[in-house]
């Protein structure tokens, strides 16, 4: 998978996130995953930069299934 499209896989899942009905935690964790995302696009294409957290595509999936079960209850 090419970088753009691998990063666009995650980012892409923001975008369908209703927020105006966010619960105070699943507004928390979406906030959380945007700073995820951010530092995985510094991970992808500029590695020699360093993260400030450790980040990977595994954390990314694993906080978006935190978040969709805020989301669906």
């Amino acid at each position: 998978m090419r970088r753009v499209e691998q990063v666009r896989s995650f980012a892409d899942r923001v975008a369908v996130v209703d927020r105006g009905n966010l619960t105070p935690e699943a507004a928390r964790g979406l906030g959380e995953y945007a700073l995820m995302l951010e530092e995985f696009r510094v991970a992808v294409f500029a590695q020699e930069l360093g993260t400030a957290m450790p980040v990977s595509a595994a954390r990314l999936d694993k906080k978006w299934r935190e978040i969709k079960g805020m989301l669906t209850g």
